[in-house]
């Protein structure tokens, strides 16, 4: 098999803007088994020399620098850099393979669901942080027939509607720009017609919050958005882990209990240093993965 990927200049093949320009390459690619293509794409992101993707690297280590000098509480080992620098250049390999793997049986990710939200007339809000894969999330419950609606950074809005287009699950996708006028509204009257919202909740790049919690063991931020939603419109508000079983297929998507349950009795707050925790466990586990490190300073830390 000869193929040709175009227009990648001084980027990566792991970057959305090469992945989307070059779509239907990638898809014939998937005609191989997904380790097979896992092992071609990581081989081919590092056999050349790429002064750009050097320059990337240097960038993001600089940045973990930086936090290593503001909050020197904050163990930040050359180990934590070197490998976070890393996981920023090659964070697109997992999502890329949901793309092409999610729709097809051999591969495709299940849902596990051991409190049967999927069953109940109500719909979710499901989270998770911004850690590891975590935008194959999207894929794979959509190809596993679940309708849901993410809320995104305007730019990528466009990005991911080309990447999804093509594929036998797009239908099931909704995408909103958070800078949208009104945007979550429109999100919110598209789950109470039967979707489900995913939401990426360990910080936020708007107006700071005033509540404060722990997070990888420092005073942050806290948003109370997720659960102030769950609460008012009477949503569950379901925290997801991706369990990877091996890398011939993509991971499982497992469901954990409602963080909202109102047969608990919770506040807002206290539901929202719950979800804060929820993330802080996923994260603590390999900080390494966490794409937050580049926003942490400046809009997380109280």
């Amino acid at each position: 098999m000869s193929l040709i990927i175009k227009d990648i200049n001084n980027d990566s093949i792991l970057d959305y803007d090469v992945f989307s320009r070059n779509f239907e390459v990638y898809k014939i690619m998937s005609r191989l088994p997904l380790e097979d293509v896992r092992e071609i794409l990581l081989k081919s992101s590092r056999c050349v020399y790429n002064p750009n993707l050097v320059n990337r690297s240097q960038k993001y280590k600089q940045i973990m620098q930086r936090i290593k000098e503001t909050v020197p509480q904050i163990e930040m080992s050359k180990e934590l850099i070197s490998k976070w620098a890393n996981y920023r250049n090659k964070m697109m390999l997992d999502v890329i393979l949901a793309v092409l793997y999610a729709d097809i049986d051999e591969y495709k990710g299940a849902i596990e669901d051991p409190n049967n939200f999927l069953k109940r007339k109500s719909n979710n809000i499901f989270i998770y942080p911004h850690y590891g894969s975590y935008m194959s999330i999207i894929p794979i419950m959509a190809a596993n027939k679940i309708d849901i609606t993410i809320l995104m950074d305007k730019s990528l809005v466009s990005v991911w509607e080309h990447l999804l287009e093509n594929t036998s699950f797009s239908q099931r996708i909704h995408l909103y720009g958070i800078q949208d006028f009104n945007t979550l509204h429109k999100a919110l009257k598209r789950v109470k017609c039967g979707s489900n919202l995913i939401m990426f909740p360990e910080f936020t790049l708007g107006k700071k919050p005033k509540l404060t919690g722990e997070f990888l063991n420092q005073n942050v931020y806290v948003p109370s958005g997720p659960a102030r939603l769950a609460c008012q419109n009477s949503i569950p508000l379901v925290p997801l882990k991706l369990k990877k079983l091996n890398n011939r297929k993509l991971p499982n998507i497992v469901l954990g209990d409602d963080l909202a349950s109102q047969s608990e009795k919770q506040t807002i707050t206290e539901i929202s240093l719950n979800t804060m925790s929820s993330m802080d466990d996923i994260v603590k586990k390999d900080p390494s993965k966490w794409w937050g490190w580049q926003i942490f300073i400046d809009y997380m830390l109280s």
